[in-house]
């Protein structure tokens, strides 16, 4: 993983249910990749939620912070969650605000597990309310590459919360690629803010 020392400035939840009771938050960084993502990347019609982190930043994205002034960190092309050595440590990659979709779509991003540790849970409008998890436990050795996932997005207006934990150190969890896709997987969908 590439690594700069580059400090941006910290981003902080605007949604109170972003955060766990109790629980310690950091961001998720930034880093390069040269493992292949083999699927679909359509032009983007949803800038709200569609990102590939290629500029080096976190698009309509936000990493949520609680008690730390973690770094982001610059120079890739996808963002990952990691680097720690505690299990009760969460990242959170939320929209910046609630994104409205006028019709059944699909959330389509890919993820990276190298290991036993680690959690990524998808969450649509709460932290709670999450249609999607994937275990490190889970992961086959075989299978450490990246991943191609779905996540079904009704009508309507949405917040959209990436939500990393259980990682212990040398562990992490990347993700890319995120887009908004109609619910056929054939094209682009719509967004609005």
């Amino acid at each position: 993983m590439l690594r700069h020392a580059q400090r941006l400035p910290n981003a902080t939840a605007r949604d109170s249910n972003a955060q766990a009771k109790g629980a310690v938050s950091q961001t998720f960084l930034v880093a390069a990749s040269e493992r292949l993502r083999i699927g679909p990347q359509y032009s983007s019609k949803c800038p709200l939620i569609d990102c590939t982190f290629d500029s080096g930043n976190l698009c309509e994205y936000i990493s949520v912070l609680a008690d730390d002034d973690a770094d982001l960190v610059l120079g890739g092309l996808f963002v990952y969650a990691g680097e720690v050595n505690d299990p009760e440590i969460i990242f959170v990659l939320s929209t910046l605000r609630n994104v409205a979709v006028d019709e059944h779509s699909v959330l389509q991003f890919f993820v990276y597990m190298a290991g036993r540790h680690g959690r990524l849970r998808v969450c649509i409008d709460h932290i709670q309310k999450c249609p999607f998890e994937k275990l490190g436990k889970d992961v086959r050795a075989d299978s450490r590459n990246w991943l191609n996932y779905e996540v079904s997005i009704q009508k309507g207006s949405h917040m959209v919360f990436f939500v990393a934990d259980r990682l212990r150190r040398n562990y992490v969890i990347g993700l890319d690629q995120i887009q908004l896709l109609n619910k056929f997987d054939l094209s682009s969908a719509k967004c609005f803010s």
